[in-house]
């Protein structure tokens, strides 16, 4: 029967000093399992913390400042309303949700579509009427 290979398990920590510390770990027949166990837990966490990062990455990059403004709203509002029952709050943050709910549909997709504001007159005079056109192409 062949043998086991042995393990090794490696830990380095910097501090602010600029040092490094190194801690390696070899394994005996006893601690074989559970130094192999956390050697695939801390490579499953690796792999778990990069797939996190790549989403947050995709997330950043479709949400706008204003989406984060409303999520921050909508979080805010309904923990104030339901801790200290303010009211005002509460509503706020249910219609927040409900704009972000109706906001998803446009982040899922990501159709590319066009949206142009033109006026007939560049000048136009307060409380005069002005023509316009708005355009939304696909």
């Amino acid at each position: 029967m062949t043998e086991a290979p042995e393990r090794t398990r490696t830990r380095t920590r910097a501090a602010s000093t600029a040092t490094l510390t190194t801690r390696t770990e070899v394994a005996d027949a006893a601690r074989g399992r559970v130094v192999g166990a956390s050697l695939r837990a801390g490579d499953a966490a690796r792999a778990a913390g990069e797939r996190l990062v790549a989403a947050w990455d995709v997330v950043r990059g479709v949400v706008t400042q204003a989406g984060w403004v409303m999520a921050v709203w909508t979080a805010a509002g309904i923990t104030l309303g339901l801790v200290w029952g303010w009211g005002e709050a509460l509503v706020g943050g249910i219609v927040g949700a409900i704009l972000l709910a109706a906001a998803v549909p446009f982040l899922l997709g990501r159709v590319p579509y066009e949206v142009t504001f033109a006026l007939e007159h560049e000048a136009v005079v307060a409380g005069e009427p002005a023509g316009g056109e708005i355009a939304v192409r696909n």
